[in-house]
């Protein structure tokens, strides 16, 4: 046959992308990137607006911002009445309150040029119904959080895009959806612990190292573990061992290199600026280390739980069904083991300290939501198992919204009494006042932040021990109390335990019981 007459071959057809590969890894656009990092920032924003007030073990963080804020004499600041077992550090406070400070000079404006419809917002937002200029006093406080939310939020993104680009948009999507769905990751976002504060750049280090950069991951661990939790040590060992030893990713002179000075200026910052605040040398981690150190085991005074508490008790309520997902994620993707061991192996670390609590093994939980992540892209492949991935997401959000949530917006009586106290009989009075609020009020939300009359010549005292309450005009006192100088004007209730009630649905209620009392002189009647 001539040349001529033969049809040129046909070239093969081009492959038809796949839904699933349409925006697969680096090809993903980036408004739809953000939209699925938006459901963890958005469930944390939620959370602090629920739950506005702090409890006892954010007390320092929490009175550090404040201070920070609206005390201009630093030997007027809260630490220096009350210290403390160890100091602490005001790295992470301070760096929240500038932020918070900027963001306020800027909004200031535009509330002043708006002042009904800024009053109306700072009512929802914090809930009382103080006239300017007090409110803001207490809305800095849920500002200062908001700022914490939103910094741990973009750190996650960071996180979550790394994962994404190492396991697949897939399995990024799905991380995002159960961080967001679960209780304790978001909600404990915007929370002024050390550990909540340590969490953006360990969430930071975590996607450096996702993207190959295992040096500067250690180097900003490093520098966590010496300024702000040293209990992170134990999530950054087993990395750095995994990274240098055993998959040989990073190089021991470096990975020690990058460490070495991460810790050096941490070291250095933390000096620096806690010697200043606490009016002596001191480098506020080193103490801790030695306070915790485990011959003497001077944290057991707070409490002991057994060593099986984290695998049994703790994750459970932290993951929920992300947790039996991660081991699958680790079993079915090579890539995942290292980062499931190594979280592993920090919760079993930290089960040989006898003090055990959730926010210790915080570094862990992201790590192992990875895993499950992992794991439900491979059930979502199968279009039978996809059910049994929107079952684990609609459990865990179910467990969030009917037991998590309820039970923590009622867990903050001495918050909401101050409050109740200003609105209700503050404002009302002709004069100053003094107030004494005791040890369950200020455990449970009653911070400086709520203080909102100390313009006006209030006196809030929060001293324990044997006082002459006659002095005073108020009291917050735990229930039952009796004192025929004072009437009780009002009652808060707090969360007392969970109720099945077949006749309501969804059949498992919080329910709540009367703790913190609001006590006025018989003189003020």
């Amino acid at each position: 046959m001539p040349l001529r007459n033969r049809r040129p071959a046909k070239a093969p057809p081009a492959a038809t992308p796949q839904p699933s590969q349409l925006f697969s890894q680096a090809e993903q656009p980036s408004h739809q990137a953000g939209a699925w990092d938006l459901l963890f920032a958005g469930a944390a924003v939620a959370h602090c607006l629920a739950c506005p007030f702090t409890k006892v073990e954010e007390s320092f963080n929490t009175q550090a911002a404040h201070d920070a804020l609206f005390v201009p004499d630093v030997d007027e600041w809260d630490h220096h009445t009350y210290p403390g077992t160890v100091p602490r550090t005001f790295l992470g406070a301070l760096g929240i309150a500038f932020i918070y400070g900027v963001v306020a000079t800027f909004l200031r404006p535009i509330a002043r040029a708006c002042p009904g419809t800024s009053a109306a917002v700072l009512r929802y937002v914090v809930g009382s119904r103080a006239p300017p200029p007090n409110a803001p006093r207490l809305a800095a406080q849920v500002g200062c959080r908001l700022v914490l939310a939103v910094v741990t939020a973009a750190a996650f993104a960071r996180f979550s895009r790394a994962a994404g680009r190492a396991f697949g948009s897939t399995a990024r999507r799905l991380l995002c959806v159960l961080a967001a769905v679960q209780f304790h990751g978001p909600f404990y976002a915007s929370r002024f612990l050390p550990n909540s504060l340590a969490l953006p750049l360990v969430l930071w280090a975590y996607g450096a190292a996702l993207d190959g950069h295992k040096g500067t991951a250690l180097g900003l661990l490093g520098a966590v573990v010496a300024s702000i939790r040293c209990d992170v040590a134990a999530m950054a060992l087993p990395l750095g061992v995994a990274w240098c030893f055993i998959e040989r990713s990073c190089r021991l002179s470096k990975g020690a290199l990058c460490t070495m000075l991460g810790v050096g200026l941490a070291v250095a910052l933390s000096v620096v600026v806690d010697s200043k605040l606490w009016r002596r040398t001191v480098w506020p981690e080193g103490e801790v280390l030695l306070f915790n150190n485990p011959v003497e085991d001077r944290s057991a005074a707070w409490g002991t739980s057994p060593p099986l508490w984290y695998a049994t008790s703790a994750l459970p309520r932290a993951l929920g069904f992300a947790l039996p997902l991660s081991v699958v994620g680790a079993l079915l993707e090579g890539e995942c083991r290292p980062w499931f061991v190594s979280a592993l192996a920090s919760v079993v670390l930290l089960s040989f300290i006898p003090h055990k609590e959730l926010r210790f093994v915080f570094p862990a939980l992201p790590l192992l939501n990875l895993c499950a992540a992992v794991a439900c892209e491979r059930l979502w492949r199968s279009r039978v198992l996809r059910i049994a991935v929107l079952g684990v997401v609609a459990a865990t959000a179910a467990a969030t919204l009917i037991i998590f949530a309820p039970a923590s917006r009622n867990n903050y009586p001495g918050g909401v009494a101050l409050r109740l106290l200003h609105d209700d009989y503050g404002y009302a009075l002709p004069g100053p006042a003094r107030v004494h609020l005791d040890d369950l009020a200020c455990t449970t939300g009653a911070s400086r932040f709520g203080e909102e009359l100390v313009h006006a010549g209030w006196i809030y005292d929060k001293r324990d021990g044997l006082l002459d309450f006659d002095e005073f005009d108020f009291r917050l006192a735990e229930l039952p109390v009796e004192d025929a100088a004072f009437d009780v004007v009002a009652t808060v209730e707090a969360f007392s335990g969970l109720k099945i009630d077949l006749k309501k649905f969804p059949f498992l209620h919080a329910t709540t019981a009367p703790r913190i009392a609001i006590l006025r002189h018989v003189r003020l009647r």
